[in-house]
């Protein structure tokens, strides 16, 4: 007698095997980089969970690759990624993270003018969120850092001081610019903003011709409501 027809090939909607325990090990991944924090290491993140460093290379390179982790410019390690946003999302009742496809144009549109990175942050009291992370050029500090110094960096300098944008050097880390332009509501409220983050001399760029971004920018705003 034959064994009975088990199901379809690739057939996404079934979990087996050892599915369970690989969903598991990388829900155990994330929770180690949420607790240790920005900049955590594979290694550091192994030891913690007693887990086969291979294991754990093979699971942040999947987890880098769908975006629920970013890895951080020279190396320094992870941080959590802007999917992971989903979830704290739907606990929080915020603003959802998956952008509409005209928004992700806009910034598409600015990556191809700066080869610098551009990532799209929101406000949500006295903290940033990123809502959309430049793959190519991964910001060189993740979320958690950026809310430590964000008093005194060029993303809480417009926050707070009401200019279209800011431009500083050395702000969140050695050797990079920043530029941050302002999205603002009808009432002029600061609600998001584009951050272009990287070598001084690519961030220059931007600001020479920062003036044709302003309008780029602020057409975000309603895409983002």
């Amino acid at each position: 007698m034959n064994a009975p027809a088990g199901p379809p090939a690739g057939d996404g909607g079934i979990i087996g095997g050892r599915q369970p325990r690989a969903v598991q090990s990388a829900l155990r991944v994330l929770e180690a980089v949420a607790v240790e924090g920005d900049g955590v290491t594979a290694k550091q993140i192994a030891q913690r969970l007693g887990m086969a460093p291979a294991t754990v290379y093979r699971l942040v390179n999947i987890l880098v690759a769908e975006e629920y982790l970013v890895r951080l410019p020279g190396l320094q390690g992870f941080a959590l990624g802007v999917r992971m946003g989903v979830f704290v999302d739907a606990a929080g009742a915020g603003e959802p993270t998956v952008l509409v496809k005209a928004a992700r144009d806009v910034l598409a549109g600015l990556r191809l003018r700066v080869r610098v990175g551009i990532h799209l942050v929101t406000y949500r009291g006295d903290l940033v969120r990123f809502r959309d992370v430049d793959q190519d050029f991964p910001p060189p500090v993740g979320e958690a850092q950026l809310n430590q110094v964000l008093d005194s960096c060029a993303l809480g300098e417009l926050r707070a001081g009401g200019a279209a944008y800011v431009h500083r050097r050395e702000d969140v880390a050695p050797g990079c610019a920043s530029l941050a332009v302002a999205v603002t509501d009808e009432t002029g409220h600061v609600h998001a903003a584009v951050w272009l983050v990287g070598a001084p001399g690519g961030v220059d760029v931007a600001v020479a011709a920062v003036e044709d971004l302003l309008p780029l920018v602020q057409g975000l705003d309603p895409l983002l409501r």
